[in-house]
């Protein structure tokens, strides 16, 4: 009899998990799915989707964590409700991801060296975010949801506070101060294959009076980690600080053979410096459809609580002015 029961447990068992296990799964895999514009149709005429001196706009409270933008410049393509309004762009936000105003905060405010000049400033005084054992801070502009930018280029002008010059004296290397962001695919939409390319400032040398540099990573999500792809440090050119610098970004959509990323400094007569030009994937290796990014920072102050703490701890502030921005899409450098 007892042999008999341990049969009969074991056959319904098996059937119970026949019923269960593919449930399971389904949940587990099903939170993920493939690029979100994959079945999209794209036109890839050369386009001007908005641009912004700062003029005329307007910050102020969307959510707890997000703030919005409102308001028009004089320019062509320059109205913040219309921008949001684009058949290709879905979401157009501040994020603070968590903290309050104290903490971090967006504002417009007068350019440091023309007072009649408003801009967009970037300001992080203390970690606001915990992850894990730690804490970080972030302030970045996010277009979340585009649809069809398989080529996407934009020019800015941008200003690191002249007191953030006092990194270069910290004793301390740093690998994570983040200026700009793309990602394609992204976990915001639950997309598999997640992808993204950052550019930011790095200080690979320890020891007080070494310089700071322009970095760029591609990183693939691993199950658990975010693993490289590519990666390129500028050490030909130290980053300065408390002056405008005229940057112009390129990132097209491919593999290893046809992906590109561009960017270069921009002096006022109009003399290029390329900092960055890589052939290699800007989206996932093993990517199927590629649909173009889908997020993207244009602007963008994330770093690690032990940056903040080193520029609080010395009454210094860490601010990024920015001012000036075209956005386009299918257009080339």
């Amino acid at each position: 009899m007892l042999i008999q029961n341990c049969t009969f447990e074991t056959t319904m068992l098996k059937s119970i998990l026949k019923i269960v296990f593919p449930v399971v799964v389904i949940l587990l895999t099903g939170c993920w799915k493939t690029s979100i514009n994959c079945e999209c149709e794209c036109n890839d005429s050369e386009q001007l989707v908005f641009q912004t001196g700062f003029n005329g706009t307007e910050i102020s409270e969307r959510t707890t964590y997000t703030d919005g933008f409102a308001g028009n410049d004089t320019l062509l393509l320059s109205d913040w409700s219309a921008f949001a309004d684009n058949e290709n762009i879905g979401e157009v936000y501040i994020n603070y991801e968590d903290g309050d105003n104290s903490q971090r905060k967006a504002t417009i405010e007068a350019d440091p060296d023309d007072s009649n000049n408003p801009v967009l400033c970037f300001t992080i005084n203390e970690p606001h975010i915990r992850e894990g054992g730690h804490k970080k801070g972030r302030v970045n502009t996010l277009l979340t949801g585009t649809k069809c930018f398989r080529e996407l280029y934009q020019t800015i002008r941008l200003k690191l506070h002249s007191d953030m010059a006092v990194l270069k004296q910290w004793d301390k290397s740093f690998d994570w101060l983040t200026l700009f962001e793309c990602w394609n695919n992204s976990d915001l939409h639950h997309e598999s294959k997640r992808f993204r390319i950052s550019v930011g400032l790095i200080k690979p040398n320890e020891g007080a009076g070494n310089n700071v540099y322009f970095h760029v990573s591609a990183t693939q999500w691993k199950t658990t980690r975010w693993d490289v792809v590519w990666e390129q440090t500028n050490e030909n050119v130290p980053v300065t600080f408390g002056q405008w610098m005229n940057f112009e970004l390129y990132i097209k959509e491919g593999d290893e053979n046809n992906g590109r990323f561009f960017m270069a400094l921009i002096s006022d007569t109009g003399e290029r410096q390329i900092l960055f030009d890589v052939t290699d994937f800007t989206h996932h290796p093993s990517e199927k459809c590629p649909d173009g990014f889908t997020d993207f920072n244009p602007q963008k102050l994330y770093t690690s609580d032990d940056l903040i703490n080193y520029m609080k701890d010395n009454e210094k502030k860490l601010s990024v002015y920015w001012d000036d921005w075209k956005l386009y899409v299918n257009k080339r450098p």
